[in-house]
């Protein structure tokens, strides 16, 4: 166990305690600094709900943040230029948490990849993107499924839908 993850968790649970009654104007104000389509994202009151339980929640406080800290530092037992599969990626050019030139910079290590830059967004813009993120990827899908002969069912199209039991 890392010697500060302790001291750590403890100073972001005072934190988000502190955070919680005043995290909608918080997200407002982060709102106001944003991207216009940042914005656009934060002002959809799901969205906002969301990032407000990972970030005061009991189990969230802070957690995908913390998560990508230890996923970014570690051997993923993988290198980029060994994933072969397509891989579509939405960036933002506004991005202040990963910069563009990074997403360029993995774009270029891999085989069949594909980055599709969303101008004057940054981090949370692909969230107000997806439509076209899920129509890319069924598109995809398909052209790959026929591509390789694999066949899915009785030859039936293969449609994603919310909520669809499963087998």
């Amino acid at each position: 166990m890392p010697p500060l993850r302790i001291p750590i968790g403890i100073a972001v649970g005072v934190v988000t305690k502190v955070f919680g009654p005043v995290g909608h104007q918080a997200v407002r104000a982060f709102a106001r600094i944003s991207p216009p389509g940042d914005r656009a994202v934060l002002d959809q009151p799901e969205i906002e709900a969301m990032f407000l339980d990972d970030l005061i929640s009991t189990r969230g406080r802070l957690r995908a943040f913390f998560d990508d800290v230890i996923l970014f530092g570690r051997d993923w037992g993988f290198r980029l230029g060994d994933v072969t599969v397509p891989v579509k990626w939405w960036h933002g050019d506004a991005d202040y948490f990963v910069s563009l030139s990074h997403a360029e910079h993995c774009i270029r290590l891999m085989p069949d990849a594909e980055l599709f830059v969303r101008p004057g967004e940054s981090h949370l813009g692909g969230f107000g993107a997806a439509r076209e993120v899920l129509d890319t990827i069924l598109g995809t899908w398909d052209r790959t499924a026929v591509t390789s002969g694999a066949r899915i069912g009785a030859g039936v199209p293969v449609r994603l839908q919310q909520n669809a039991p499963t087998k």
